[in-house]
């Protein structure tokens, strides 16, 4: 009987009804007499649970009194299948037993309640046809009005998400006031809101066609639909808002942006024209003292600057300044927004070159407080050839940190000669300190390596003869060549020494490290280092060559290593040539001043 049992609860999780049927046959009464499962479900329970349709059938035709039974939560089979919306297995327990419709199960409710809260419309109606009295059975004073009212609530949100106008359609077919009368969800939006959000057009024309005046309404932040239809980009739907009422691209949020401040500072340049072409008033309409220009400026959105200023002929708007009276020239510059400067100044818009802010700096001011690096040079170009000027000509050298000013040593003339160029000095400086760094980095591991394994390799064990030159680990090169070793040494050596000089001198931090003089010496030093690696090579490679190749090969290599050195020398007097000279006009700058003021003294 277990074994018969167990057999008819797996043909019901499958709705095998051949099993069922074979079961019956050997033993008609086991559906009268099988007990509970460990779920409390029974056969019937669990068919109509799965929607096994023909399973049901089979046991209602020689069971139709099973159609009463309960589970452990007084559920009846109706119950189950009303919840999961299967509406053959329903037509068929109502038939089997119309009163079933009127059960209810542990917490009062019946199969039409279950049926509504999960929104089985075809079930719902199915159990009102049976039993149109069971519509009027209340669980927990709460009517099937109620519950179809949040049921409906519920799948017009689920619907707005997934965009599904059929669903919108039923709904409004069967409460027309279904829009007016729904409540904000726990987000604060509404179906609106929620199609404008994720970009159903089809959605939300479904809504407006019927409801437009619901384009006004806010949600928690006093976004309108179309506050976020324009920061998404939608513009479509866009459109559609802005045709059901015009007056919404005037809205503002609860920030003060309107639609078209959010799609200007997202770079939406098509919903834009489409705002600006609805309400041009609305691009004059500022947010926190804020133009729309300088949130375009902002937040680097050049096509939309570009479509506003053609839009705006205005010269008194273009130069509008914020609360720090910073006009977009101002801010572009600050931000090193190069093509929006270039765009400010080379077209033919009358925008104020040298206006100041509230701090007294134009533009100009402005960048020279900003990193000096390409960018800056670009746009330093830029704003000489449209004619800025400094508010504060001193304001670049008072600026400097007392420290890095120390640091100049006789920079008061470095000063002067890097002001005519167009790169910053200590800028310089650092850019070549940091070449002498890796530099001699390099060079010191060459040296290492090429002193732990020198040319010819080291002897690999003892020799026989127990010469002292040729025990294990010493260099080949010793025995063989003994004075080229001696030169490979202390060409290596001096070249090794060197580049550690190099490194221990950036590193230690010392104030003369950014003198000019000191750059000076760290190139002689590397001068020093480059000719001993090139000594080195040459005896490497005089080593390393036979005697039959070795007299052309070191004629080449001896021919290439002496252009090298010479070639280190002439760098080395060309650039003690040139700071001789930057010294000397420095000098003659620093006393010049002073006879001009004699001559005047003694006039």
């Amino acid at each position: 009987m277990d074994t018969m049992q167990k057999l008819l609860y797996e043909a019901s999780l499958e709705g095998n009804t051949i099993v069922l049927l074979t079961l019956l046959q050997d033993d008609p009464l086991i559906l009268d007499r099988i007990t509970l499962n460990r779920h409390g479900d029974m056969p019937l329970h669990i068919a109509s649970m799965l929607g096994h349709v023909d399973f049901v059938n089979e046991i209602l035709t020689r069971k139709p009194l099973l159609a009463m039974e309960c589970d452990s939560q007084k559920h009846l089979p109706l119950h189950i299948a009303s919840a999961k919306g299967y509406v053959e297995i329903v037509k068929a327990l109502v038939s089997a037993n119309p009163e079933t419709c009127l059960a209810r199960d542990r917490d009062g409710g019946t199969p039409l309640h279950l049926a509504a809260i999960k929104g089985h419309c075809e079930v719902v109606k199915e159990l009102v046809q049976a039993q149109p009295h069971a519509a009027r059975v209340m669980v927990q004073q709460d009517t099937i009005l109620h519950l179809k009212m949040d049921t409906m609530q519920k799948l017009l949100y689920e619907a707005s998400l997934e965009g599904n106008t059929i669903v919108l359609l039923t709904l409004l077919q069967d409460d027309p006031l279904i829009l007016d009368r729904i409540t904000l969800n726990r987000h604060g939006d509404m179906p609106l809101h929620i199609a404008s959000m994720l970009g159903h057009v089809d959605f939300v024309n479904e809504i407006l066609t019927r409801k437009p005046h619901l384009a006004m309404e806010c949600d928690s932040q006093k976004h309108l639909p179309l506050h976020i239809a324009s920061a998404k980009g939608y513009v479509e739907i866009v459109k559609a808002l802005v045709s059901a009422n015009p007056e919404t691209c005037l809205a503002r949020d609860r920030d003060g942006g309107t639609p078209l401040h959010l799609a200007a500072i997202k770079g939406h340049c098509e919903v834009v024209k489409e705002l600006v072409q609805a309400q041009p008033h609305a691009a004059r309409v500022m947010v926190q003292q804020d133009t729309i220009l300088h949130l375009c400026v902002k937040h680097n959105q050049l096509e939309v600057l570009k479509f506003l200023i053609e839009v705006i002929i205005d010269y008194e708007f273009i130069n509008s300044k914020d609360a720090h009276g910073n006009t977009i020239l101002h801010l572009a510059v600050a931000d090193k927004q190069v093509e929006t400067v270039r765009f400010l100044l080379l077209t033919n818009m009358m925008i104020e070159v040298n206006s100041t802010n509230t701090n007294g700096e134009t533009p100009l001011d402005i960048l020279a407080q900003v990193p000096r690096d390409l960018t800056y040079q670009q746009i330093m170009l830029s704003l000489t050839r449209a004619g800025a000027v400094e508010a504060k000509p001193q304001g670049l050298v008072n600026r400097i940190p007392m420290n890095s000013r120390n640091n100049m040593g006789l920079d008061r003339l470095a000063y002067h000669h890097s002001k005519d160029g167009s790169t910053n000095y200590e800028d310089w400086l650092d850019k070549k300190r940091s070449s002498l760094m890796v530099v001699a980095s390099l060079i010191a591991t060459m040296a290492f390596q090429a002193g732990v394994n020198p040319p010819s390799g080291v002897w690999q064990e003892d020799s026989p003869n127990n010469d002292p030159l040729k025990m294990a680990g010493y260099a080949i090169m010793v025995s063989n060549h003994p004075t080229l070793y001696h030169i490979f040494l202390i060409c290596n050596t001096v070249g090794f020494v060197s580049t550690l000089s190099i490194i221990l001198l950036l590193i230690s931090g010392l104030p003369f490290i950014k003198h000019r003089v000191f750059l000076w010496l760290l190139m002689v030093i590397m001068w020093i280092a480059t000719t001993s690696m090139s000594l080195t090579y040459l005896v490497s490679i005089w080593v390393l060559t036979p005697t039959p190749k070795s007299k052309s090969l070191r004629w080449v290599a001896g021919g290439i290593i002496s252009v090298w050195i010479g070639l280190m020398t002439l760098l080395v007097v060309g650039h003690t040539i040139r700071l001789i000279a930057i010294t000397l006009r420095g000098f003659r700058n620093l006393l010049l001043p002073r006879k001009k003021t004699f001559i005047l003294q003694s006039t």
